[in-house]
């Protein structure tokens, strides 16, 4: 049979590549769809925690080297197929793809899943997306309502290093920014306002929101609030807190012993050590309060939490490796950055950190270590014993491939 006999009887297309790649696409969209069933279920039974991820979608990124918002996307996809099951059969028989589910699970509910489904399968990807868009949009303008949601602002870096800066706001809010912007112009020069670039403008008004106001000597935003902790220093250095030791904050209320080792650690809480009489104790040179400067060497050196799969910058804290109260020394050596919610992970969840030649390693409170990136296993070999059986599974799978397809296009 000619080839293009052979692609009017397929109906799809004249390359025999081109049938190969579309049937395999097929085995990808049902792989995709068992990948994110067994995803639904990790998710909802909260298993990734154990591995000391702060989120499913980390998890995702951390060990299936996805990246975070791409993770974020396939959690988000994978419960939102658990109610809509046409959706979700269709993509379980390999007709629908995951960027098809992604774009459809959008706006989907279980009345309307039936008309998008067949806008997906009766559509290019580009013109399904602009259609999930127009829906979005159209749906929320006729509710008169923005959802929070999606009302943020991030960056995306250049290859120059440059930063492009994204911000989805509020129509009074993007009203507010612009009035904001034009008065800041002409305080930078009231002869020709408009000389002044918005990038400058913007500049201005960080400026002036960081700077120091009078005697103050830290600026207006970057002040930290500090409370009051005090703690015995026999409880933090005891393998458990003595019972009449006292760990407590400045209101009253108890905290526990990991807890008063990750404050006392670093964090913005002012710590009082006391004796056991209760007067003050005299810390010297041992105190573990992080200087601005080693706290810029720190974030210079390490750029982000170090926890491994983690990339947060935002919230970061000085982790003594060996902690301060066991002899460990606050200098740059004994100093990792973790992000708020690892380093409570790490001091109450009983997590280990040491130095080696390539780099830190992390250990669960069981001393497995945890891996630093993917860890997905490469595909094993394939038994002599059920090769046979294989290749009868992969014809009946062509041949309902085949099928699927067909009813696809109607055939």
């Amino acid at each position: 049979m000619s080839e293009d006999k052979a692609g009017r009887r397929r109906g799809r297309t004249t390359s025999v590549h081109g049938e190969r790649i579309l049937e395999l696409t097929a085995y990808r969209n049902s792989i995709d769809h068992a990948i994110l069933t067994e995803l639904r279920a990790f998710d909802r039974g909260g298993e990734w925690r154990r591995d000391g991820a702060t989120s499913c979608a980390v998890w995702l990124s951390w060990y299936a080297g996805m990246k975070l918002k791409t993770a974020h996307e396939h959690v988000r996809v994978a419960r939102a197929l658990a109610e809509l099951p046409l959706v979700e059969d269709a993509m379980r028989r390999g007709v629908l793809s995951y960027t098809q589910a992604r774009a459809v699970t959008r706006v989907a509910t279980a009345e309307t899943q039936g008309s998008l489904l067949e806008l997906a399968l009766t559509s290019s990807g580009e013109e399904l997306e602009r259609a999930v868009r127009f829906i979005r949009q159209r749906a929320a303008a006729d509710a008169g309502r923005i959802d929070p949601g999606e009302l943020r602002l991030w960056f995306d870096q250049l290859d120059d290093g440059s930063e492009v800066m994204h911000a989805r706001l509020r129509p009074e809010q993007a009203a507010t920014l612009r009035k904001a912007l034009d008065g800041a112009k002409e305080l930078q020069c009231p002869e020709n306002p408009t000389s002044v670039s918005d990038v400058d403008a913007l500049m201005l008004l960080v400026d002036r929101a960081t700077r120091p106001v009078g005697d103050e000597k830290e600026a207006t935003i970057a002040r930290r609030f500090e409370v009051l902790l005090t703690v015995d220093a026999e409880s933090l250095a005891a393998p458990q807190r003595p019972a009449e030791a006292r760990c407590e904050l400045g209101d009253g209320t108890q905290v526990s012993r990991a807890t008063a080792r990750r404050i006392v650690c670093d964090a913005p809480v002012q710590a009082l050590l006391v004796g056991q009489d209760g007067t003050p104790l005299d810390v010297g040179r041992r105190t573990s309060r992080i200087s601005a400067a080693l706290r810029r060497a720190l974030i210079a050196r390490d750029r982000h939490c170090t926890f491994p799969g983690c990339t947060s910058r935002r919230g970061l804290d000085a982790h003594h490796i060996e902690h301060w109260i066991d002899g460990g020394e606050t200098k740059e050596e004994n100093l990792t950055l973790l992000c708020r919610r690892h380093h409570v992970i790490v001091h109450e969840d009983g997590y280990t950190i040491h130095r080696t030649a390539r780099g830190l390693e992390f250990r669960n409170r069981g001393g497995v270590p945890l891996p630093r990136g993917p860890s997905v296993p490469e595909v094993p070999p394939v038994p002599v014993a059920i090769q046979a059986t294989t290749a009868l599974l992969q014809a009946a799978l062509e041949a309902a491939t085949r099928e699927a397809l067909a009813r696809a296009r109607g055939a």
